[in-house]
C-alpha cells in the first residue's frame, strides 16, 4: 500500500482506539524505514537485527564496529518513529542456531537488546532457549522455514536459567 493508505489508515484507527501502536515490517533500507514517519508509528529494525547477528552470531563484525552502527543509526532514524529489534523470527534460522547453542551470545544479545531506547520483540522460545534441528537452508538449496517454527517446550524442556535471566 501507499504512504498516503497507510497516513489515513493510522488515522482510522487512532480514530477508533488512540493507543494503538501501528508498526510496519518494512525491509528496507534506512532512507525507506524514515520515510514512514508519520504514516506508522515505527518499523521492525531489521537493519539492527543485521547488525546483532553480524557481531553476537557470526563474528563478522567488531564490537566498536557493532556500536559505532548502533549510535549512527539511532542518531539518524527520527526520533518518532519507534524501532522494535528483534533477535531471530519465523522466516530465519533462530540466534542460538547460528550462535551454536552459546546460550552466554544469546544473553549478551538480549541484554544489549534490551537496553535499547525502543522496545524488544522476543520471538516465541528464544527466552527459553528454543533453537532448531536443521538449518532453514539445505543442502540441495530448499529452504524449509519450519525449523525455525518448531513447537514451544514446555516444563522440563525450557532452560529455566534462561526464562529467569529474560524476566
Amino acid at each position: 500500500p501507499s504512504h498516503a493508505f497507510w497516513a489515513r489508515f493510522r488515522q482510522a484507527v487512532r480514530a477508533v482506539n488512540p493507543d494503538v501502536a501501528l508498526i510496519g515490517e518494512v525491509v528496507e533500507s534506512a532512507a525507506h524505514m524514515a520515510m514512514y514517519e508519520g504514516r506508522l508509528d515505527g518499523t521492525l529494525d531489521f537493519l539492527m537485527l543485521q547488525q546483532f547477528r553480524s557481531f553476537f552470531a557470526f563474528n563478522l563484525i567488531s564490537a566498536t564496529d557493532f556500536w559505532r552502527f548502533v549510535e549512527r543509526h539511532l542518531e539518524w532514524m527520527p526520533e518518532n518513529l519507534t524501532l522494535p529489534s528483534f533477535l531471530d523470527n519465523h522466516d530465519m534460522n533462530r540466534l542460538l542456531w547460528v550462535a551454536k547453542g552459546d546460550m552466554r551470545r544469546l544473553k549478551i544479545a538480549a541484554l544489549v537488546q534490551c537496553a535499547l531506547p525502543h522496545p524488544p520483540v522476543i520471538y516465541y522460545g528464544t527466552e527459553v532457549g528454543l533453537s532448531q534441528w536443521h538449518d532453514l537452508e539445505y543442502p540441495d538449496g530448499s529452504r524449509r522455514r519450519e525449523e525455525s517454527r518448531t513447537p514451544m517446550p514446555w516444563g522440563a524442556g525450557q532452560d529455566a536459567d534462561l526464562r529467569g535471566f529474560y524476566r
